[in-house]
């Protein structure tokens, strides 16, 4: 999913905790939202932002974190949380912007590329990739895999962050 919009923290505290069906959170929330069992885990996201957007991942009403990947990367939050609750995978600005002063819109350049985003909890016995990713399919066959899941053969030629063998390669 490319996220192009940007969502502010602000918009996000407006919804948190609101049902997802409802149109106003619709309206005000442009990005990715999931729900985690109550208990301890993990949230794994694999992104790449680009121009002068940010991922930001909110595990309910506890803080934002935000990530710059320049490359396809996976990033992991632990949660713990009281009750089921919702995840909320969203484009922010980068710091620079901000700092600026310059107006956050929508036509701002840069997005947010999210390739896969899954969560794992303390009570599962195991977190294993679907036979049918990307990087499962990469492990089994030894085959190059890009971030965006269309196998390749042979060589990579292009420039770019691939999977082989289940290990990331970088083609400059």
């Amino acid at each position: 999913m490319i996220i192009n919009s940007i969502t502010t923290d602000e918009a996000v505290s407006s919804i948190v905790g609101k049902d997802i069906s409802d149109a106003s959170v619709k309206d005000a929330f442009k990005g990715i939202i999931f729900m985690v069992p109550a208990g301890s885990g993990n949230v794994s996201v694999t992104a790449e932002t680009n121009g002068s957007k940010t991922l930001v991942v909110k595990i309910g009403s506890q803080e934002a974190q935000t990530f710059t990947q320049t490359e396809c990367e996976t990033v992991k939050i632990a949660y713990t949380v009281d009750e089921p609750t919702y995840v909320y995978v969203y484009a922010g600005e980068t710091e620079a912007t901000l700092a600026k002063g310059m107006e956050v819109t929508e036509t701002e350049e840069g997005s947010v590329k999210v390739y896969r985003y899954k969560w794992k909890s303390q009570s599962q016995q195991a977190w294993k990739a679907s036979p049918s990713s990307p990087l499962q399919r990469a492990k089994e066959a030894n085959t190059t895999i890009p971030c965006d899941g269309q196998r390749i053969t042979g060589k990579p030629t292009k420039s770019g962050v691939y999977i082989n063998g289940g290990r990331k390669v970088v083609v400059k």
